[in-house]
């Protein structure tokens, strides 16, 4: 697959989640003092959405220090909201909250399929659990609405053949790379584990894991000696795959 590796070869990604995490609340009038809310009183759902946010700032550090979730090439998983939405109008107690968030995750945290049902389900009981201090949220717990196109992370072995070849062809044309992975996704996934190809990515520059990435940017290029260098690295990596001398 061709992106903006920076000439190095892409073996693994994270996968992903997005979902909409609903916390619920009870209007009432903002400018009328509410008694508690077991007899009736109003409950401000952005107050208890600081509740959530929390206990996924806690389970983003459980994950950055938790054994076996070190990888070579990929980041640690992370959780963090992106999207939030709340309110009906400014004079009324906003009777929910909205939060989308986005979940990246490592191929040791997937599926038997490869898939991201186990981690929806850690997410899903982490909050529960770490929001019941709350007695509000304790009897009206958040719940999460799942978006349907989550997608899987990757692994590709270092012995693959199509990896050495990718890494000593880039070589050959004066653009040597290494192994390395994105802590985002990329389509090779798809191929990898639903049509068992193994497909790396490899590509120009772009993203940078360790400095300034010009891909999604607002001045987004490709330098054309980069593209006249990739093309040489494809066409090479084919030649020799096909066993071409």
């Amino acid at each position: 697959m061709t992106e903006p590796t920076g000439f190095d070869v892409w073996v693994s990604c994270r996968g992903s989640e997005y979902g909409v995490v609903r916390v619920p609340g009870r209007p009432g009038h903002a400018e009328m003092r509410q008694p508690p809310w077991r007899h009736g009183g109003a409950v401000n759902a952005i107050e208890k959405a600081t509740v959530v946010i929390d206990a996924m700032r806690r389970l983003r550090a459980a994950w950055a220090t938790r054994e076996g979730l070190d990888h070579p090439h990929l980041s640690r998983p992370d959780l963090l909201p992106t999207l939030a939405s709340a309110g009906e109008w400014a004079v009324t107690y906003p009777a929910g909250c909205d939060l989308t968030i986005a979940v990246l995750y490592l191929p040791e945290q997937a599926d038997r399929d490869g898939s991201g049902s186990a981690i929806r389900r850690e997410v899903e009981e982490w909050l529960v659990r770490e929001t019941g201090h709350d007695d509000w949220l304790a009897e009206h717990p958040p719940a999460i609405e799942w978006w349907p196109n989550g997608v899987m992370p990757l692994e590709i072995p270092d012995g693959e053949p199509i990896v050495g070849l990718t890494l000593e062809a880039t070589r050959d044309v004066g653009a040597p790379g290494a192994a390395s992975g994105l802590d985002s996704w990329y389509d090779g996934a798809a191929f990898t584990l639903l049509a068992g190809i193994p497909s790396v990515a490899y590509g120009p520059s772009g993203f940078r894991s360790g400095g300034v990435s010009i891909a999604h940017t607002i001045d987004e290029h490709v330098p054309v000696d980069d593209l006249v260098t990739c093309a040489q690295g494809l066409a090479v990596t084919a030649m020799r795959f096909c066993g071409a001398t």
